[in-house]
C-alpha cells in the first residue's frame, strides 16, 4: 500500500508540475512578478494548513532541534535556505517570464538541461563520483541539447539560466 502511495504522489507531482504551463498561459497578461508572488502566497498558506492540520508534531520536533542548535549553526543554516529561496524564485521568475513571453519549448528546454547541469555541479563542487557510464549520458545528453539549441539558439540563454538556477539551488540544498 505504501507504494501506492509514492506512486500517486509521483503521479501527481508529475501531473501538476506538466500542466502548469497551461494555466500559465491563461495569465499573459500580468507581470511575472506578480504571477510569482500570488505563486508563494498561495503556496504558502496551503503549506501552513497542511503543517497545522498534519504535521503538527513534527514541527514541534523541528522546532525544539533548532532551538537546541549552536547560533552559528543557525545561522549557516538560515544562509542555505535564503540562497535555496532566491535562487528557487529567481528560478520560478524566469520560468513564468519565459512560458508566457518567450515560449514553452523553451521552458521545458531548461529542464532537459537542468539534470546535466545537476550531475556536472554535483562532479565539480560536491566531489561527487561519476562512473564511465555516467560521463557518457552527460557528454550525451549534451550533445542532444547542443543540436536542439542550434534549431532555436535566440531562446537558449533563457534555458540556460533557468536550468542553472535550478541546478544551484538544488546543489546549495544538499
Amino acid at each position: 500500500m505504501s507504494n501506492n502511495k509514492h506512486l500517486w504522489a509521483a503521479v501527481s507531482a508529475y501531473t501538476i508540475w506538466g500542466t502548469f504551463p497551461l494555466f500559465l498561459k491563461q495569465l499573459t497578461g500580468f507581470p511575472a512578478y506578480t504571477i510569482l508572488f500570488y505563486r508563494i502566497l498561495f503556496a504558502s498558506l496551503f503549506g501552513i494548513m497542511i503543517i497545522a492540520f498534519f504535521m503538527r508534531d513534527k514541527l514541534r520536533a523541528e522546532w525544539r532541534q533548532w532551538k537546541q542548535m549552536e547560533k552559528k549553526t543557525q545561522w549557516s543554516v538560515a544562509r542555505v535556505m535564503l540562497g535555496g529561496g532566491l535562487l528557487l524564485s529567481v528560478n520560478w521568475l524566469l520560468y513564468i517570464y519565459v512560458v508566457n513571453n518567450i515560449n514553452i519549448q523553451s521552458a521545458s528546454f531548461a529542464y532537459m538541461l537542468c539534470p546535466i547541469i545537476t550531475a556536472l555541479l554535483g562532479a565539480l563542487i560536491l566531489k561527487e563520483k561519476l562512473l564511465k557510464h555516467h560521463w557518457l549520458a552527460i557528454v550525451l545528453g549534451l550533445l542532444s541539447c547542443l543540436l536542439l539549441s542550434i534549431i532555436e539558439p535566440s531562446n537558449t540563454l533563457f534555458s540556460l539560466t533557468i536550468a542553472c538556477s535550478y541546478a544551484f539551488y538544488l546543489i546549495i540544498q544538499k
